[in-house]
């Protein structure tokens, strides 16, 4: 009769459809063990949050725990494929104590398509930004701190420090530091070629990213590892010519830089060693 017919939909649906008691499974429709690749049958008994990413373990045990009544929450779900985003509702069950229903729908293609065109922007955002500070002829101290400044706030950086090179003693040095404490600032002050993270990347040319910064053994320095930093890049600043120096960046929120950022990175890295070199030539 009509709960058949409810129950069929639901196999079929092409929303993932997970019902939960305690925070284990006790029903799992055909989408939800596709994107698993398994059956509804292996993933009954077992925990939900194992599938899910840390990050989103707490909301979840709140619902649980039957602190919440509804959720709407995009989960990050580990697949044998890859990380799939989904967008879940997840309603208590008043009848059934500490039963669950969960919807939940793959957005992973929407979210890469919206990322796609936040970089799109964001690439073009930076570029802008520097020809403005480009066309009006500033000094060095300027330069540097409306440039780092304003790529900063593009990317949703928290805080970024440039080095520039020294071509006769091939030093690295901190010219300007937005958001580091003057004793990070002081312990970084001056790095040979080669040394340090930023030391290779003048070397190698190449922009390097962390992703997990605070337990990454790269980053050496006590007085940098105690920022507690979540993501960290290096980037070469280069003219044409030469390298001009490096720009490192530190986000300690939300804003995790990816292999994604690579290219926008190089763009800004390439933007800025060109108008900082033409402001060294100006002041020359």
């Amino acid at each position: 009769g009509g709960g058949d017919r409810y129950t069929r939909l639901i196999q079929e649906a092409l929303d993932a459809v997970v019902i939960l008691k305690k925070g284990l499974i006790t029903y799992a429709n055909r989408s939800f063990a596709d994107l698993l690749g398994c059956k509804p049958e292996d993933l009954i008994g077992q925990e939900f949050r194992q599938f899910v990413d840390e990050r989103d373990h707490s909301p979840l045990n709140a619902l649980s725990q039957d602190q919440v009544r509804e959720l709407s929450l995009q989960v990050d779900i580990h697949t044998p494929t890859g990380p799939r985003v989904l967008d879940g509702r997840f309603h208590a069950i008043k009848e059934r104590p500490a039963t669950v229903i969960a919807f939940l729908r793959d957005i992973t293609e929407d979210m890469a398509l919206e990322k796609r065109l936040l970089r799109q922007n964001q690439d073009l955002a930076v570029i802008n930004l520097i020809s403005e500070i480009l066309s009006s002829s500033l000094n060095l101290a300027e330069v540097l701190e409306m440039t780092l400044g304003k790529v900063l706030q593009v990317m949703n950086i928290e805080t970024g420090w440039i080095f520039l090179l020294d071509e006769l003693t091939q030093v690295l040095r901190v010219a300007y530091a937005h958001g580091l404490p003057d004793e990070v600032v002081s312990s970084i002050s001056s790095l040979r070629l080669g040394e340090g993270i930023a030391g290779q990347v003048a070397l190698s040319g190449e922009p390097l990213i962390i992703e997990n910064a605070w337990n990454d053994p790269r980053i050496n320095v006590p007085a940098l590892r105690s920022l507690g930093l979540r993501s960290f890049a290096s980037i070469p600043l280069k003219s044409r010519r030469r390298l001009i120096g490096v720009m490192n960046m530190g986000s300690f929120g939300q804003r995790t830089l990816s292999g994604d950022d690579k290219r926008l990175l190089l763009n800004i890295g390439l933007h800025m060693g060109t108008v900082i070199e033409n402001v060294l030539l100006f002041e020359e």
